[in-house]
């Protein structure tokens, strides 16, 4: 079989560079080594893949002699020889002989040869035939929003595969993103949704694409399957294997009496944190607060090297009582950093339970919430 396809230069980049996201280096099945071409109608269509799922997008091309024709051409490959490339109209001759042949790429200056496999063995991951599919439509920032919130505090546990996930739930009119490890979690809510209630729970690389792709796009539909998630929005497919079991009860472990609150300017906080961590001990990254009479004190120290800093800011605390909490500071500042407001909001109770982190929002910003729980660490005597 031979064929011609006239497609933009840097069309062609942005697409395979979205759906190449997907694609791991090392795979473990060898066609997900490659990208996928499919050509129907006019269009041409460019898939990813890994073991978990898949990225489809479409370009619109000029195709001669090629329709319903599929074949993979290997990823690295095919990114590099574009990206050298100055923009222009691609011309793509592409000859098929049994399985196998080559694709001859051709701009103003020269030409560039790329094996290409023809076969059905690229393996995706796809809804099944009959399959019940409860489709959710919603505005693509809220999506993106809410794992963007609280990705970065889930676990990487190869053991425990739930952890390595992005909670996602509606319920009774409220649609809640959750990530945890063991120390610390995120939970970001959203009020006053009409979405149907569910309950899925997405893997990492899935949340990572998805807020990375769909980034300004206006909506985006779901389609929640039995094992599987498809999500579409403008050009692009994507379809992912959602992680089987049963989300830890996070509600369980969040503190309901913590009496303790301390608000502070959030640039201040940071830059005293930063500090002070230079001198704590590098192996333990222990810094202290130390907060009474309207004062906060962060302490850090390597007794090893004897090594210390101190610095105070002024803060508002509703307790006339002294409390000393430590904190792993790469936690607290991690904490801090997902904070977009100009003040925050930590409440305690005593120094061995869990603090909670929220940023302190403006009158009328009450439709979405941010809390962060973060465990402490014992202060040594």
């Amino acid at each position: 079989m031979n064929g011609q396809i006239t497609v933009s230069r840097n069309e062609l980049l942005n697409k395979l560079t979205a759906v190449g996201k997907v694609v791991s280096n090392k795979s473990l099945i060898p066609c997900h080594d490659n990208f996928l071409f499919e050509i129907n109608d006019g269009v041409l269509s460019v898939t990813g893949a890994d073991r978990e799922g898949n990225i489809t997008k479409t370009i619109e091309c000029v195709s001669q002699s090629m329709e319903n024709c599929k074949f993979q051409i290997e990823h690295k490959i095919m990114l590099d020889g574009l990206k050298v490339l100055p923009e222009q109209p691609l011309i793509i001759d592409v000859e098929i002989k049994g399985s196998s042949g080559n694709a001859t790429l051709k701009h103003e200056s020269g030409i560039y040869r790329i094996p290409v496999i023809s076969n059905d063995d690229f393996s995706v991951i796809q809804q099944k035939a009959g399959e019940t599919i409860r489709p959710i439509t919603l505005e693509s920032h809220v999506l993106v929003d809410g794992i963007k919130k609280v990705i970065g505090f889930a676990g990487h546990d190869e053991l425990r595969p739930i952890m390595n996930s992005v909670l996602m739930e509606s319920k009774e009119g409220k649609l809640t993103f959750t990530s945890t490890n063991s120390n610390m979690m995120g939970i970001y809510e959203v009020f006053n949704t009409d979405l149907d209630d569910f309950n899925i729970v997405l893997p990492l690389k899935f949340g990572k694409i998805i807020s990375e792709l769909a980034d300004g796009i206006d909506t985006i539909e779901l389609q929640i399957g039995s094992r599987n998630l498809t999500a579409m929005f403008g050009d692009t497919k994507i379809v992912y294997r959602l992680i089987e079991g049963n989300y830890p009860n996070f509600r369980a472990v969040i503190p309901r009496d913590n009496d303790k609150e301390v608000k502070a300017d959030v640039k201040s906080f940071n830059g005293a944190l930063k500090r002070t961590s230079i001198f704590a001990n590098k192996s333990s990254l222990l810094v202290s607060l130390s907060i009474s009479d309207q004062n906060l004190t962060v302490s850090g120290k390597d007794d090893d090297f004897q090594m210390s800093a101190q610095e105070q800011m002024s803060v508002e605390y509703s307790s006339t009582e002294l409390i000393e909490i430590g904190f792993k500071s790469e936690f607290l500042l991690q904490c801090l950093n997902a904070i977009d407001t100009p003040e925050v909001r930590i409440t305690m109770r005593e120094s061995n339970t869990a603090a909670l982190i929220s940023p302190v929002y403006d009158e009328g910003d009450e439709y979405h919430s941010l809390t962060i729980l973060i465990m402490p660490m014992m202060i040594a005597v």
